[in-house]
């Protein structure tokens, strides 16, 4: 990704894990998020929507809609993302996932341009 605008084909996946939840079969899990997206390093603090799935350790899965913000803080891009649970266990909940990216952001000056970014978060579901 580089400072002019292009589609994007975003692959997201990550872990949770130690969970603190009432529900045993929730205390790890991963995720995914695909998405085909405009995008270029000068648009990375844009709001958006999206969903990603949940797949918990007992084998079910939840299925994450919202909307995104992010900011900057520190020189890290720190993603909020608020939303419901729409689909699989604990359907009809409210969540919100922060996430703090860390990304080379002078990747963006090369002519391969920034791919990949990782961090670290916390989700709650309410």
């Amino acid at each position: 990704m580089r400072t002019q605008s292009a589609t994007v084909q975003v692959d997201v996946q990550g872990q949770l894990g130690v969970c603190v939840s009432t529900d045993p079969g929730a205390s790890t899990g991963t995720y995914t998020e695909q998405a085909t997206v405009p995008l270029a390093c000068t648009q990375l603090l844009n709001q958006g929507t999206g969903s990603r799935v949940f797949a918990w350790q007992d084998g079910t899965t939840s299925t994450f809609a919202f909307t995104r913000v992010v900011n900057t803080v520190n020189g890290q891009l720190v993603n909020t993302f608020t939303g419901s649970i729409t689909h699989g266990k604990f359907a009809g909940h409210s969540a919100t996932q922060v996430v703090t990216a860390f990304a080379d952001l002078t990747a963006c000056q090369t002519l391969a341009g920034l791919t990949a970014t990782q961090g670290t978060g916390v989700l709650t579901i309410i």
